[in-house]
């Protein structure tokens, strides 16, 4: 009697070894693959305002940062797949009474904690235990600058990864973030 789900001919060990080479570090938990570079992004901007070398401190940076990204491509697309606390965000959208909206965090995890270890895998960056994860100077870096020459235009992207940033931001400013880095394109 022959199982089902035996490979009896090898033709699976091909698949895998090729998917384990150029896909590790791609898992089911990383479904939008945008964050990989928003976060080599982040992580460039962060060391070059010269900000604290703890992983607490770089984490509530992020997290201003992924709000005004969800947000930011709620207002430019509507419905986005993927997305890091849309639920929150479209409901701090809906009740905020003015122009600007809080940037407080709007996932209980966010995305960097979720793509850390992928990123990590992939050689993006490398993680110090408590300290901000260095970006490695053959992936990461690249695509942090690749990154960086997409938002360098954006005046709103630039004060909300400076040394002081914002604690709201005007919807206008949200949208283009979000028309800019579309998180539902690569």
């Amino acid at each position: 009697e022959i199982a089902d789900g035996l490979d009896l001919l090898g033709l699976r060990q091909p698949v895998q070894a090729i998917g384990g080479n150029l896909l590790d570090g791609v898992t089911s938990v990383t479904p939008t693959i945008r964050y990989l570079s928003f976060s080599c992004w982040l992580l460039y901007r962060y060391a070059e305002a010269r900000l604290p070398d703890t992983y607490k401190d770089f984490s509530a940076f992020a997290q201003r940062a992924e709000a005004a990204l969800v947000m930011g491509n709620l207002l430019a697309h509507g419905r986005v797949g993927g997305l890091v606390g849309p639920i929150r965000s479209q409901r701090r959208l809906e009740e905020s009474q003015s122009e600007f909206v809080a940037l407080d965090p709007v996932a209980n995890t966010p995305a960097l904690g979720i793509y850390l270890s992928a990123a990590a895998q992939l050689g993006l960056f490398k993680l110090r235990g408590d300290s901000v994860p260095h970006l490695s100077k053959e992936r990461g870096l690249p695509l942090a600058l690749a990154m960086d020459a997409v938002l360098s235009s954006l005046p709103f992207a630039q004060v909300l990864t400076s040394f002081k940033p914002p604690e709201k931001a005007s919807r206008k400013d949200l949208e283009n973030l979000g028309k800019t880095v579309a998180m539902n394109a690569i």
